[in-house]
């Protein structure tokens, strides 16, 4: 049985393409993505885009770019709450 977010992904594909894709995960891993829904997402966005792309590093440099804007929030905040407020709790010092 499907998951929904695996549903909505695989809506659109023939029943012969979702068979060869468990065909190659094999099927203990496909269920083991089915039964992790955020994860078996991230894996299946990954060989997508392989597929797309064909480079291993161009996989990686396209995730890389993706997640660099939460990786500089994740930065600022750290660095904000390292240096900014020197340890302050609530807010400006009066």
């Amino acid at each position: 049985m499907f998951t929904y977010n695996l549903y909505t992904i695989y809506q659109l594909h023939e029943s012969a393409h979702l068979k060869s894709h468990i065909d190659v995960l094999g099927h203990r891993t496909f269920a083991v993505l089915n039964a992790i829904p955020s994860f078996g997402i991230f894996v299946l966005t990954i060989m997508e885009l392989y597929r797309l792309v064909g480079n291993p590093f161009g996989v990686l440099g396209v995730m890389v770019m993706g997640a660099t804007p939460t990786m500089l929030v994740w930065v600022m905040r750290l660095w904000g709450w390292i240096v900014g407020e020197g340890g302050q709790e609530g807010g400006e010092a009066a």
